[in-house]
């Protein structure tokens, strides 16, 4: 049979449209958009810690600036002379009560060796004390004697200068213990407005001598050990590629402390660690130590360290609780077209994170297959005292364009308890990724340093620092707070530890 050219065309056609037919049946999940889609980029804002303080320790001796200190103070601290009003009370010929006045004399003294001690300021210094009184009526009646004993404790800031030569200053005020209230008969009076101005006179200004010598003279260099070792990354975790490097900042003097019944003075090397994940950074250019006193202060103390919690994650958790669709988004509308979330899908927009809100079906129906799809913005926090990732700040995208057709057959997406929903559905906990963190940071506590000196680390919690939009993962950066001390043990502290991190200028 002859078929015509124009047969054969339109044969042709027929069978394009009706595999293009098919291949529209085959794609009955293809998402249609119905809001604009934000574009995909991640995050690429560096985490940055805190200024932490790695304090550095050496052995002090007190006993020189106790017997200094000492010297200054008077064997007879105060005179007493002064009346307490209603303090001797009797009976008259006519059996009533009638309270006297009394004069109080007598002396305050020491009693005893003034105590020294280290503080986080400085130095404290303890003062034993006696009364010896007598208590005299105006008219008739004995005296009674008074005595007693109770400490008077002054408080000293030590200052460093940029010699690393200390000096005291008396802070304002003492501490009195109970025992400086006295029972005067039927009265009372306290001594510490006696006794306070003859020892600030005499422990105000204190002679240099005082503290010679209290500097150990070991800190100073093992201060520049620190200082320069901070500058070379240190593997805190090999098989991971973890590292762990410090820019140095500043110094203080970081107080007074005992440990391990040992008295020991603290320099605080005030430094901004950073973590590395891949091949070991390069070192820092060398930079000079600081003096004493300079620098900021240590506001943080953590070390931080990169976990991850895949869009893969989120997306099952939402999975397990979908946003409601309100019935009726304003008073007087009609109610919205009906539909149904099927799914949330994540992805990275810059610094926040991309939801992709999936319905089972188009708005308006028709011959087109697939289902609705559209799109808000979100920022990932963490919930307020716990350890979950939820959703706050979200919204729904609108760059300024028209809205579509099938968007007006919607008018839930602009709805804030929609948004809300959206924000309730996702909730994942972290908690192991807190716990693994702060397990890394215990099991690396022991970093050798040099000619003796070992960096400890000691974990005490875990927090999200910052949470960051990648590529298809959410980055954390889990700050473990704690302390870093360094001090020196032994001569050979890497002999005792075969699984160090190393950190080899």
């Amino acid at each position: 049979m002859f078929v015509s050219r124009t047969q054969m065309t339109l044969r042709a056609i027929a069978l394009a449209v009706a595999a293009c037919a098919a291949l529209s049946l085959a794609g009955c999940n293809r998402a249609v958009d119905v809001t604009a889609k934000p574009g995909e980029a991640a995050d690429q804002q560096l985490a940055e810690s805190q200024p932490a303080a790695i304090m550095v320790a050496a052995p002090v001796d007190l006993s020189h600036a106790e017997e200094e200190i000492a010297k200054q103070l008077p064997a007879e601290v105060a005179l007493i002379g002064r009346r307490i009003a209603r303090a001797q009370c009797v009976t008259n010929a006519a059996k009533q009560q009638v309270c006297l006045d009394v004069r109080l004399s007598g002396r305050v003294i020491r009693d005893g060796q003034a105590k020294l001690a280290g503080t986080s300021r400085g130095l404290e210094l303890i003062v034993p004390l006696r009364y010896e009184l007598v208590a005299q009526p105006y008219g008739a009646g004995a005296n009674t004697v008074l005595n007693g004993r109770f400490n008077a404790t002054a408080n000293f800031t030590l200052a460093m200068d940029e010699h690393w030569q200390p000096a005291l200053k008396l802070e304002q005020g003492f501490k009195w213990d109970d025992g400086a209230k006295v029972k005067v008969l039927a009265g009372d009076t306290t001594l510490q407005a006696d006794a306070e101005p003859y020892l600030t006179q005499h422990l105000g200004r204190l002679p240099a001598t005082t503290v010679a010598g209290l500097v150990p003279g070991e800190l100073k260099h093992q201060v520049e050990v620190v200082w320069r070792f901070l500058h070379y990354p240190i593997a805190l975790s090999e098989e991971q590629q973890i590292w762990l490097r410090g820019t140095p900042l500043g110094l203080r003097y970081a107080g007074i402390a005992n440990a391990d019944g040992a008295t020991e003075l603290r320099m605080a090397v005030t430094a901004r660690m950073q973590t590395f994940v891949g091949e070991r950074p390069a070192p820092l250019p060398p930079s000079p130590m600081a003096a004493p006193g300079s620098g900021p202060e240590a506001t943080g103390g953590g070390v931080l360290l990169p976990a991850e919690v895949p869009y893969e994650a989120l997306a099952a958790a939402s999975a397990r609780h979908l946003p409601a669709i309100p019935a009726r988004t304003v008073a007087r509308e009609a109610p919205a077209a009906p539909s149904e979330v099927k799914a949330l899908a994540y992805f990275a927009s810059g610094r926040r994170l991309g939801v992709a809100v999936h319905f089972a079906s188009i708005p308006g129906g028709g011959w087109m297959s697939g289902h609705a799809a559209a799109y808000f913005l979100a920022t990932p926090v963490v919930k307020p005292g716990s350890t979950l990732i939820g959703l706050g700040q979200t919204g729904l995208y609108a760059p300024g364009l028209k809205p579509s057709p099938a968007l007006k057959e919607m008018p839930f997406l602009a709805d804030t308890r929609f948004a809300e929903s959206i924000s309730t559905s996702m909730s994942v906990d972290i908690a192991d990724k807190l716990a693994a963190a702060t397990e890394m940071v215990q099991r690396h506590a022991s970093v050798p340093l040099a000619q003796g000196l070992k960096l400890t680390m000691t974990a005490t919690s875990a927090k999200v620092a910052r949470i960051s939009p990648g590529i298809d993962t959410l980055r954390l950066q889990i700050e473990v707070d704690g302390a870093l001390m360094v001090r020196r043990e032994g001569t050979d502290v890497a002999a005792d530890n075969t699984d160090v991190a190393k950190a080899t200028p």
